[in-house]
């Protein structure tokens, strides 16, 4: 994303003959095969061309009056022939970041940043890129024209080895068409039978909207896909709901089971599953996944821009593994199946388009303590999501948990802007700076007390942190009102 700009895709459905189809089925390979030979030019050539601009790299490979003497430009004519300028200038930039790209992973490799010590060096792999047309504002080279609600595109015939403009009708138009964003050059997208092409906008990076002391909470649950709160900094709970995706999960489910049960039949007790093994059904359960993920984050989305929250809070759950449920067991399947990464991806990408904030607090204890400070609860032993107090009240599980996250975002900003206060006054009272206001190096400071390492585990933040902090009310007369 370029510096105070916002990038977004949609895509715009094209009707047209099955030949044009073909034709930019044709027109993707040829220019992936111009970027993969380039690259290989590039690379080749890397400590020279890293930094030149694009005109300076085409003098490689395309020859010209002015630049008679390309080195390597006969092999491209013979293999390229009558590339559009606008295509090949496409081509060259993608070709160039390729190789960019390349090198800068196989660069880190080589400076130690690895996972593990063992890790194999990146693998040059083909580009898989779609082609980008420019318009050109009408001018020679240009690979597509746009006339209303007909559009013309300039495609590649593999049989005669020429170029021809095909028209096609735009049949649907995605939902940010004349939202006010900048249209930039569109993809050429061919998939199957149909044709289509990627539209991108640009939108200025804007201040965001929303209230400082207004967050949504979002706790990730198996059982329920999302369950969420609207809290202030005070600890006031405004509205509260959950969001389930059950349906789409059962089907999800009853998939993976058709997996399951192929698999047993195949194998046996000591057999293997070949290469590509029920790929149309798990390509069916990554579509359900992806469908899931797009629904819940677009119901969260709804509710941050109702009550106008400065941000999205969830629990950081990057690189987290079950532990529970035996192998192969349902339970298992459902912790596999678990869509925390997916979802705040997903949120995260929408979230930056509506000028919301997305972050994280750590996940340790916020099912585990009571949002009332009463301490820890106890789960129903058939039914772990609710749970009960030490005061004997029945509650959501989630529900406690997601008020517990929104607390521990408030208090996390109190603390860090103590710590700024802190460090201001410091700075203020040594007028040398600041190593005057610590204790020399080796000594312990007098004021400075000695700490037991026997003490008892603390609790952690919880909502009642925020009330003893801000003598704010529990929860509204709204949300007092509704039963959990």
């Amino acid at each position: 994303m370029a510096k105070g700009k916002i990038i977004r895709c949609d895509r715009w459905g094209l009707l047209c003959e099955a030949s044009t189809v073909d034709m930019a089925h044709d027109t993707v390979a040829m220019y992936r095969r111009l970027v993969n030979a380039l690259s290989t030019v590039f690379l080749a050539h890397w400590d020279e061309v890293h930094a030149m601009p694009v005109q300076d790299l085409e003098r490689y490979f395309h020859a010209t009056r002015k630049n008679p003497d390309a080195r390597y430009g006969a092999w491209f004519e013979r293999h390229f022939h009558k590339v559009p300028s606008y295509l090949r200038r496409a081509a060259t930039m993608a070709a160039h970041g390729h190789v960019s790209s390349f090198m800068s992973r196989y660069r880190a490799w080589q400076g130690g940043d690895r996972r593990t010590r063992a890790q194999h060096p990146p693998r040059w792999g083909a580009f898989q890129g779609w082609p980008t047309l420019y318009a050109a504002k009408g001018g020679a080279g240009a690979m597509i024209h746009h006339d209303g609600d007909v559009v013309e595109i300039k495609l590649y015939d593999r049989s005669t080895r020429e170029w021809a403009w095909k028209r096609c009708a735009v049949a649907t138009r995605g939902r940010r068409h004349g939202g006010g964003g900048l249209p930039l050059s569109p993809m050429l997208m061919p998939r199957g039978t149909s044709l289509s092409l990627g539209q991108a906008y640009e939108f200025p990076w804007e201040a965001r909207p929303g209230d400082r002391e207004t967050v949504l909470a979002v706790d990730l649950g198996v059982n329920k896909a999302a369950t969420w709160v609207v809290t202030r900094s005070d600890g006031t709970v405004i509205a509260r709901g959950f969001v389930s995706a059950a349906a789409h999960v059962d089907r999800r489910d009853k998939v993976l089971m058709q997996v399951r049960e192929k698999a047993r039949l195949t194998m046996g007790k000591k057999g293997k599953l070949s290469t590509g093994f029920c790929s149309e059904l798990y390509r069916r359960a990554k579509g359900i996944n992806l469908h899931v993920a797009r629904s819940v984050s677009r119901k969260l989305l709804e509710v941050a821009k109702a009550h106008g929250v400065w941000s999205i809070v969830f629990e950081l759950l990057k690189g987290w593994r079950p532990r529970g449920g035996a192998k192969r067991s349902n339970l298992r399947q459902r912790f596999h199946g678990w869509l925390h990464r997916a979802l705040v991806k997903q949120v995260e990408a929408s979230a930056e388009e509506a000028r919301i904030g997305v972050s994280f607090v750590s996940p340790r204890g916020t099912s585990k303590w009571a949002y009332d400070g009463s301490g820890q609860v106890v789960r129903e032993r058939w039914n772990h999501g609710r749970c009960r107090f030490r005061g004997g009240k029945s509650y959501d599980t989630d529900l406690s948990a997601a008020q517990n996250i929104a607390a521990r975002y408030f208090v996390r900003a109190m603390e860090m802007a103590a710590r700024k206060g802190m460090a201001e006054q410091a700075k203020h009272k040594a007028p040398g700076g600041r190593k005057s206001a610590w204790a020399a190096p080796g000594r312990r400071s007098e004021a400075r007390k000695p700490t037991s390492s026997g003490a008892a585990p603390r609790m952690p933040a919880v909502l009642a942190t925020l009330w003893a902090t801000m003598g704010a009310r529990p929860e509204t007369a709204a949300t007092a009102a509704s039963a959990v």
